[in-house]
């Protein structure tokens, strides 16, 4: 099972956070069953078919170890075999439930040794010593290589130089241009230097040049989504957490503000039906290879990097997903590790059960070569019909260029998501100025920042 999360993602999930430091206390000795086993706890908001599969594979290679998996969440509704259901939504009573309990019992020097970090507030857990950083246990061990993975996903989500979690298998946030409309329009657009305001510009051309109905955009996303995009792609411009400090109260900002209203207002941004024809730009997010090969290859179309507020992009966006930490109280950290590596092991990251991009290269190649074969045999099996075989191979080679070129994580802390979405709404209605609502945004992040 994968546990889905309605289009509110994570919000409000930091709202609880506001908690005492860790307590000072000494590491906890390793819990032991009744047989002499150690206990590994990992912490979940509801249990997956992946974790329950790595449970069981590696308390066989390792009969000494107990992994017993602790649900945060929400009891799981059973399906008609007697299985968890694949598309258990959470509501976000629900979630806000699981980050409160978890973080009550962390952030006091309690809680799993090993827990599953994802889309929590993972900078305070660390900022607070709760979880370790796991350098340390890579490079002491002699077995694991670094080298296999996408180690530029584990660079970009690293707290000032600490690596606090470890993904076992990721999304990627891809954009894509109509490259005929931009000729049409005579704009020549280089990705690795365009900013949010040469979108507008380009949005704005295209526009003007086209004798049909076009938009700039489609999106089933509420209206503050671009501005969404805006502020992950430059993150660490808008928001310095280890400063305890923000920069929303500028004219860039505002002026952004302004763009994506514009752009509402203008009848640029449509509602996404999954037609391409009227469109010059969208945004997708991919959680196979198979998807990614296939939905980026449209005729026409362009894969390109997102633009940035200064024009440098970092690389292709992306979301890990099954994000596991260890509990720097935790007794077991040695055997928690072992799990987390089993989990990142060939064995595991080719389980169909993974449910996204596996973190291993060779995994991913090997997809993409499957694919690229199949084609090239007339048997594949995409959705999407390939006319050119050697066009397609060309394109999957780019895919393969592009995640080996990730950039920053769509890890906003969702705190501040919230209190943009809140806030961001009452200036597309109209009920409050630009200003008045940066300096909203500003003063309530500012606030939460030094809590």
């Amino acid at each position: 099972m994968k546990m889905k999360f309605k289009s509110w993602g994570f919000l409000g999930l930091a709202g609880m956070i506001v908690l005492a430091g860790c307590s000072g206390g000494k590491e906890a000795g390793p819990k032991m069953t009744d047989d002499g086993k150690k206990i590994v706890v990992v912490g979940t908001a509801g249990s997956t078919r992946f974790l329950e599969e790595a449970e069981k594979a590696f308390e066989a290679k390792h009969p000494d170890i107990d992994i017993q998996i602790k649900k945060y969440g929400p009891e799981e509704k059973k399906n008609d075999g007697g299985g968890m259901q694949a598309g258990q939504v959470l509501t976000r009573d629900e979630y806000d439930q699981f980050i409160s309990r978890l973080n009550t019992e962390v952030l006091s020097g309690k809680g799993p040794d090993l827990m599953d970090t994802t889309g929590l507030s993972l900078g305070v857990y660390a900022n607070k010593g709760a979880v370790i950083d796991l350098h340390d246990l890579m490079k002491k061990d002699q077995e694991f290589k670094a080298s296999d993975y996408y180690e530029g996903l584990w660079k970009a989500t690293e707290i000032d130089g600490g690596l606090y979690a470890l993904p076992t298998n990721y999304f990627v946030n891809t954009m894509m241009v109509d490259q005929k409309r931009l000729d049409q329009a005579g704009v020549k657009l280089d990705d690795t230097k365009w900013t949010w305001n040469d979108f507008f510009d380009i949005a704005d051309k295209i526009k003007k040049s086209s004798s049909d109905e076009v938009y700039a955009l489609g999106t089933n996303g509420p209206k503050g989504e671009l501005l969404y995009s805006i502020v992950e792609a430059d993150y660490k411009r808008y928001v310095q957490h280890e400063k305890k400090t923000a920069n929303f109260d500028s004219d860039e900002f505002r002026q952004m503000m302004q763009h994506v209203k514009d752009l509402y207002d203008k009848g640029f941004i449509t509602n996404y039906d999954g037609s391409l024809d009227k469109l010059m730009f969208t945004q997708n997010t991919y959680i196979t290879p198979d998807m990614l090969a296939a939905f980026t290859y449209t005729k026409g179309w362009k894969s390109i990097l997102p633009p940035t507020s200064e024009g440098s992009s970092s690389g292709l966006s992306f979301q890990p997903m099954g994000s596991y930490s260890i509990n720097a109280k935790s007794g077991v950290k040695d055997e928690a590790w072992q799990f987390m590596k089993f989990m990142l092991s060939p064995e595991m990251q080719q389980s169909p059960e993974l449910g996204g991009i596996s973190m291993l290269k060779e995994q991913v190649n090997a997809k993409f070569d499957e694919l690229k074969q199949q084609v090239q045999d007339g048997t594949s099996q995409m959705a999407v019909k390939i006319d050119d075989p050697q066009d397609f191979a060309r394109h999957v080679d780019e895919m393969k260029a592009l995640l080996n070129n990730t950039g920053q994580p769509s890890a906003m802390d969702p705190k501040i998501r919230t209190i943009i979405s809140d806030e961001f709404k009452t200036f597309m209605d109209g009920s409050k100025s630009a200003d008045e609502v940066s300096k909203l945004i500003q003063s309530r992040v500012t606030t939460y920042l030094n809590e």
